[in-house]
């Protein structure tokens, strides 16, 4: 249920600037929210030197292979078994307590997801080129 909110909320976001595709923009945010984790995995893997050099060279691959891989998964989940209207009644149903717990932790997730790997790329950065 929580990753059915995420879709919600990532159609949601683009609900009013995108009337016929925000389905699509939506499913692409929510894909891009799981690349950034492990673009934030394959940056934490780095730094703590846990794997070898070699596997770290195919890093870019790596999450790109994931948006590859997840992408369709998705796809086939809200547009092939489910659809959004679907999606959105279920949520919707729920009690006034689940759909706000659910909610929350969605939206806790997908900032979080934004903030940390992108805080940590602008650190790394900023460490590396000798801003602080």
């Amino acid at each position: 249920m929580v990753l059915d909110c995420m879709y919600i909320i990532c159609c949601d976001f683009y609900k009013k600037r995108e009337k016929d595709i925000f389905k699509i923009s939506g499913l692409i945010l929510l894909t891009v929210v799981f690349m950034l984790n492990v673009q934030l995995i394959s940056f934490i893997v780095e730094e703590l030197n846990l794997v070898d050099g070699s596997i770290y060279d195919y890093k870019y691959y790596i999450v790109g292979g994931t948006f590859v891989f997840v992408l369709p998964i998705l796809y086939i989940r809200y547009f092939k078994v489910t659809n959004y209207e679907e999606v959105n009644n279920s949520f919707y149903a729920l009690n006034n307590f689940n759909k706000r717990k659910n909610y929350a932790f969605s939206v806790l997730y997908i900032v979080i997801s934004f903030a940390s790997t992108l805080g940590y790329a602008f650190y790394r950065g900023g460490h590396i080129s000798g801003w602080w």
